[in-house]
Parts: C-alpha cells; sequence; structure tokens
C-alpha cells in the first residue's frame, strides 16, 4: 500500500523524470488537441452559435458548482511531502460526498437557472449535466495519486482515452440531430470514462471512512485553494454569464468559441507542463537553488512554444476561424484576434501558482486570485454596452494588468523574485514579435488566398523569424540549447531501479519509481 504515498526515490534524476514525463503529456496533449479540432470543426458545422450558448450558459453554473467536489484536496495530495493512506482515504471520501452533495444541488437550482436567463431549455440541460459531478467527486483522488508519483503515462491515456469516448459520443448524438445535447453527451461521457479509468490506472481502494481522520491541516491548505478556485471560476465566467444577460445566446456563443479556439493551443502547452512542474518542484522545495532553476527552465521551454506561437495565430485570425469553424462564425474572428493580445501573457501568468501551491502559499494564491476577479469584474462590467468585442477587450486589459500584479505576489518570497520571471519573458518576447511581423506580412501579401495554404506558409515564415531572433541573442540561445539538451536527456537510459532487497521503504520503489513514465 505503501508504494502509492512515497516519493523518495522520485527526487533522483528528477530532470530525467521531469523531461520525460513532459514529453508523455505533450505527446497526450497532441493528440487531445487533435481529438479537440475534430471535435470543433465537426460540431461547428453540425451546430450552431445559439445551441452553443444554451450549452454555454448553463456551463457557467455547472462550472462553478463543479470547484467544489475537489476543494482543493487533489493539489493537496501531490504537493505534501508525507501523506497517509488514511489520510488519502478520508480525502477521497470527502470529494465523493462533495460530488454527491452537488449534484443534488445542480437538480435544485436548474429552475432557477431558466429562470435568470429567460431560456426554459436550460433547465433539463443542468440537470442532466448534475450527473458530471458524480464521476468527478469519486475520481478526483486516484488522478492526484498519479501525479504524486509522476505517473504521467498512465495520466496521458487516461485522459486521451476519455476524451476520445466523449468525442465520438458528442459527434455521433450531433449527427443524430441532438443538437445542443449533444454536448451534454460528450460531457457527460467524458467524465463516465474518466472515472472507470481512474480505478482501472491507479487501483489503490480506499478503506471505510472513519470519523476523526487527522485531516484539520489538510483541509485548510485546500480551503484556500478551493476559494482561489471559486473566485477565479467566477472572474473567468462573468463574461459569458453578463453577455447571455443583456445579449442573449448567441453572443455568448460567438464569443465563447473564440475563446476556446485561443485556450486549445494554449491547453496543450500549459497543461502537460503544468502536470510535470507542481509534483517536481514539490519535491526540491527544501533546496532554493534547485528550484528556482527547475522553475525557470521549465517557464522558459513554455515561453518559447507558447508566445510565438499566439502571435502568428493573432496575425492569421480569420483564416484560423474560417478553416476551423466555417462562414456563419466570421464574427469570432475578430474576437479571437483581440483575446490573442491577451493569451500572449497569460502562460506566464498561470506559472505563478506553480511556485504558490509547491510552496504551501495557498493563502497568496487565494489573495492574487481575489484581485484578478475583482478586477475582471469591473472591466467587463464597464464594457457590456459595446457587446461581445467590447467584453473581449476588458479581458485582454485586465490580463495585462493582473500580470505584473501575480508577479509581485508570487516573488514576495521564495527562491524565485518577480524581477527573475520578467527577464525570463525577454527572449520569448522578442521571438513572438519577429513571429507577429512575419505572419503579418504573409497574410498581407497574400489577401484572399486559401488558409490552409496561408496558415502553412505563415507558419512556417514565423517559425523562421522567431528562431532567427533567438539565435541572434545571447539569451535567445542560451535558452535553445537548453532546449535541446533537454531533449538529448530523453536518449539516455534511465538508472536501474533500487534492489527489492533495500530496507525501508525502498523495497517499494522498484514498484512505484518507473521513469518511463
Amino acid at each position: 500500500m505503501k508504494r502509492f504515498f512515497e516519493t523518495e526515490h522520485l527526487v533522483e534524476d528528477l530532470k530525467k523524470r521531469s523531461v520525460r514525463g513532459g514529453v508523455a503529456a505533450l505527446g497526450a496533449q497532441i493528440l487531445k488537441l487533435l481529438l479537440q479540432l475534430l471535435a470543433t470543426v465537426v460540431l461547428a458545422r453540425l451546430l450552431t452559435p445559439r445551441d452553443y450558448g444554451i450549452f454555454g450558459m448553463a456551463a457557467v453554473v455547472t462550472g462553478f458548482l463543479g470547484l467544489f467536489q475537489d476543494m482543493g484536496l487533489s493539489l493537496v495530495t501531490v504537493q505534501r511531502q508525507r501523506i497517509t493512506h488514511s489520510e488519502v482515504t478520508a480525502l477521497f471520501w470527502l470529494n465523493a460526498a462533495m460530488g454527491l452533495g452537488i449534484a443534488l444541488g445542480a437538480l435544485a437550482l436548474a429552475p432557477l437557472v431558466a429562470w435568470f436567463f429567460d431560456e426554459p431549455r436550460l433547465a433539463p440541460v443542468v440537470a442532466a449535466l448534475a450527473l458530471a459531478f458524480l464521476f468527478g467527486g469519486a475520481s478526483v483522488q486516484h488522478q492526484a495519486l498519479l501525479r504524486r508519483q509522476m505517473r504521467f503515462g498512465r495520466i496521458a491515456f487516461l485522459e486521451t482515452a476519455a476524451m476520445l469516448l466523449g468525442t465520438a459520443a458528442g459527434i455521433g448524438a450531433a449527427a443524430a440531430g441532438l443538437r445542443y445535447w449533444s454536448l451534454v453527451v460528450m460531457q457527460l461521457v467524458t467524465g463516465a470514462g474518466t472515472l472507470l479509468l481512474s480505478f482501472l490506472l491507479c487501483p489503490w481502494l480506499p478503506g471505510r471512512p472513519r470519523r476523526g481522520a487527522a485531516v484539520k491541516g489538510l483541509l485548510g491548505f485546500g480551503a484556500h485553494l478551493m476559494g482561489f478556485s471559486v473566485v477565479n471560476y467566477l472572474g473567468k465566467s462573468v463574461d459569458a454569464a453578463l453577455l447571455g444577460w443583456r445579449w442573449g445566446a448567441s453572443p455568448v456563443g460567438l464569443f465563447g468559441n473564440a475563446r476556446r479556439l485561443m485556450q486549445l493551443p494554449l491547453t496543450q502547452l500549459n497543461a502537460p507542463v503544468t502536470q510535470v512542474a507542481l509534483p517536481a518542484l514539490s519535491r526540491v522545495a527544501h533546496d532554493p537553488e534547485r528550484y528556482r532553476a527547475a522553475y525557470l527552465r521549465l517557464v522558459d521551454k513554455l515561453l518559447l512554444l507558447a508566445m510565438p506561437g499566439v502571435a502568428c495565430l493573432i496575425a492569421t485570425a480569420d483564416w484560423f476561424v474560417a478553416l476551423l469553424l466555417g462562414p456563419q462564425w466570421a464574427e469570432s474572428g475578430r474576437l479571437f484576434a483581440i483575446l490573442g493580445i491577451g493569451a500572449l501573457v497569460e502562460p506566464v501568468c498561470s506559472t505563478t501558482g506553480w511556485l504558490l501551491i509547491s510552496q504551501g502559499r495557498s493563502r497568496d494564491m487565494l489573495l492574487a486570485g481575489a484581485c484578478d476577479a475583482a478586477l475582471r469584474f469591473g472591466l467587463v462590467a464597464l464594457a457590456l454596452p459595446w457587446g461581445a468585442t467590447g467584453v473581449a477587450v476588458a479581458v485582454v486589459a485586465r490580463l495585462l494588468v493582473s500580470a505584473p500584479l501575480s508577479f509581485l505576489i508570487a516573488g514576495r518570497r521564495g527562491p524565485v523574485r518577480a524581477g527573475d520571471i520578467a527577464r525570463t519573458m525577454v527572449a520569448p518576447s522578442a521571438a513572438a514579435a519577429a513571429a507577429l511581423a512575419a505572419a503579418g506580412a504573409v497574410r498581407a501579401l497574400l489577401g484572399a488566398g486559401s488558409p490552409v495554404s496561408g496558415l502553412f506558409l505563415g507558419s512556417v515564415t514565423a517559425a523562421t523569424a522567431a528562431l532567427a531572433v533567438l539565435w541572434a541573442t545571447r539569451s535567445g540561445r542560451r535558452a535553445l540549447r537548453d532546449a535541446f539538451a533537454s531533449l538529448a536527456d530523453l536518449r539516455r537510459p534511465s538508472p536501474p531501479a533500487p534492489s527489492p532487497s533495500a530496507e525501508g521503504n525502498l523495497a517499494t520503489v522498484g514498484q512505484t519509481g518507473d521513469p518511463r513514465e
């Protein structure tokens, strides 16, 4: 049973484990991106903006309720240096109970949601989505244990397989004419698949629920993380909620799909790096120099990929949206380009959460989230009279203001300072400027050309320009050399697992420490 909780073996050769885990997670994200693109392309042609708007308004409410089924306890399991079977058992039953309670709450709120948005079709949609809370609450701790053990190969398979099942079910439902219900089907099937695979890939079984388990300290840490999740979600959802209240379903659908498309590439990059970063940084939090170096290297690689890529998408926004969504979504192209400006700094903002969680600073994380949510609510409320375009501008303005604030909060304690984060952005920012100029020139020269050939040529030109700028600067060359060195680590053999005859908890290392996962 100890093999699910011991982590001492993970500190050995942490860099290689992190690189291998990052590759596994990135591979899964690429497959997930392809599935998401497939679902987006097909469903955008089978459904209307109003269908997406109905589901989007329901998701504002169910997404908020879903925050409470985790209660920040998955990150507790990942972050803690020591945790026991009885503690994780207590957390499991807490998450499962919250899932059941939230499902019942969603059923009770369904009529009120329909009344608020003046859309009677929302009531049965919210009621059906309540099932997802039962699936999610029961799978939280199993996925957390996989991340704690840095079993990124299993996590990658779990997430990809569950999404494949959900995507197939959603497309099938849409083809059968179920309209907005196909989006509900896709979410429910994905949740059910995640639950089943979590138990298969992490065969840990919780004990019976017992009163008085020593989890008070764990709950305190999780409470701050849950508070952050709540205020962060409220801030991110205020745009869709206010748009639906003021302008109806169609603007919500147009804005939501533009934001969803912009989040696709960012999620594919940020999610796998985060999966690796949190357990890796938590394992070396006691070593300031090693911790600082590990964080800055991870951020450097993330930004080198994210910022030039987003810049290219800004320059070719109309081509990208027309290719994926079709002509009925042309208005989303302008919103997509506006949101892209904020997406340039969004990846680095998200990494400040790695610092706060791995250092156990959940209170600071709640403070940062509350400031950000208040800023976003105020800006969106002011921009609401200008519809979806005004809201998109407000979202970007909030990111540009909150980015330095998040650096200051994260850097006021711990080994990493705000200046360290800012300096790491210099080379990627220069590469992004070059990529934007190159892709913009291609867009201007080709005019009304084919989106497929235009996107290909724009991407190649942007990548070439970004690499040239990086190679021309000292910091850029250092970043490229470090990236190539990390890739070279993948070709080196992994160290042998410790002998099963070793004393103490080393007897379990061979069972849990396969660095290839």
